[in-house]
């Protein structure tokens, strides 16, 4: 679950349910072949959370003291 979640964050689909029903499905299906349902990776998720934060909190780099914040106005 964890790796379909980055995957999916790093494609950047915009629904999960396409990613899973057009990607996944059709060319990942031998890099998971216990692949379950979309409607059992739903599921899933949650308890894929706090794993997916530890993951993110051990990747992460030191702050070095910089930040940037990003101005670009959003239309609404």
């Amino acid at each position: 679950m964890m790796t379909l979640v980055v995957l999916f964050h790093q494609l950047r689909f915009s629904q999960f349910k396409v990613f899973y029903l057009y990607y996944v499905r059709l060319y990942l299906r031998k890099e998971f072949p216990n692949l379950p349902s979309y409607s059992r990776c739903v599921e899933l998720f949650p308890r894929s959370a706090l794993a997916l934060t530890v993951l993110f909190e051990s990747i992460k780099g030191k702050c070095t003291g910089l930040s940037v914040a990003d101005s670009t106005p959003i239309a609404v």
